[in-house]
């Protein structure tokens, strides 16, 4: 497998994506809004590949050797509104399926919804406000 070594555009850290994360995220499309949603494994922000990511294993492979090379291609989904900043407090599971809630008590949602919404994977920082 080919992972990605990049530069995060957010903290400035160096990442390493593993491409089985960014196949899970292609797979994920539909519920993103077509958007591909990889996080900063550092500073948790979610991080949206500009272009198309493709699908095909060779092809994506590829497509990660060149955008490693490649200073521009990770911009994050801006956290827009300082109210929109809402950092995970928690989750629920049912069956297994976590639903993560913003601070503010809004509507439990899933990982990729939260990420999409927020622009924070819930997930890695939950993970990180508990040390590990």
């Amino acid at each position: 497998m080919t992972d990605l070594k990049a530069i995060c555009p957010v903290c400035d850290n160096d990442i390493v994506i593993p491409e089985r994360t960014i196949k899970i995220a292609v797979k994920r499309k539909a519920d993103t809004g077509g958007r591909v949603l990889l996080t900063c494994p550092e500073c948790c922000r979610v991080l949206v590949p500009e272009g198309d990511v493709p699908a095909e294993e060779g092809d994506l492979t590829q497509w990660i050797v060149q955008m490693a090379e490649d200073d521009n291609w990770l911009p994050c989904i801006p956290m827009l509104d300082p109210m929109l900043e809402k950092m995970p407090t928690g989750y629920v599971s049912h069956h297994g399926v976590k639903e993560y809630r913003a601070g503010a008590g809004d509507e439990p949602l899933t990982r990729r919804a939260y990420m999409l919404k927020y622009g924070i994977d819930p997930e890695c920082s939950l993970k990180q406000q508990r040390g590990g």
